[in-house]
């Protein structure tokens, strides 16, 4: 879909969930504060976008233009928020934990002078280990 100029389907579809979602927000106020849904904004806000999604076109595109860019933008905003959450409150703490418990994970730290890191298995290896490694 090419964002500057949605086709007639994205712009029915975008004004009808639009439409859809004030007409929830409606029966919502109704049943919860008592609104009579003759006199409800909601009620008249999901009418207008169901007209103008099936009559006026270029008013439709405008608004599924604004809708989808919206959506790139929370999308952005979003990710990075889930993400840093995600960090900070689960890989930080773990991490924290591993240090703390895990003095050398990597083996990096030498013994005495002249060690290597090499670590004997004790393993004898025959022709059959070469033909098939894993």
């Amino acid at each position: 879909m090419d964002p500057k100029h949605p086709d007639k389907a994205r712009r029915v579809e975008t004004l009808a969930v639009l439409a859809l979602a004030c007409l929830v927000f409606a029966l919502l106020r109704h049943h919860r504060h008592g609104v009579p849904l003759r006199e409800d904004a909601w009620l008249l806000a999901a009418a207008a976008f169901l007209v103008i999604g099936c009559f006026v076109a270029p008013l439709a595109t405008l608004i599924t233009r604004a809708w989808f860019g919206l959506s790139h933008v929370l999308g952005a905003v979003m990710s990075r928020v889930v993400m840093g959450t995600v960090f900070f409150a689960v890989l930080l703490p773990l991490s924290m934990l591993r240090r703390l418990f895990d003095t050398d994970p990597l083996r990096l730290r030498r013994g005495p002078a002249g060690t290597s890191y090499f670590t004997d298995v004790g393993k004898a290896y025959c022709a059959r280990d070469l033909k098939h490694p894993w």
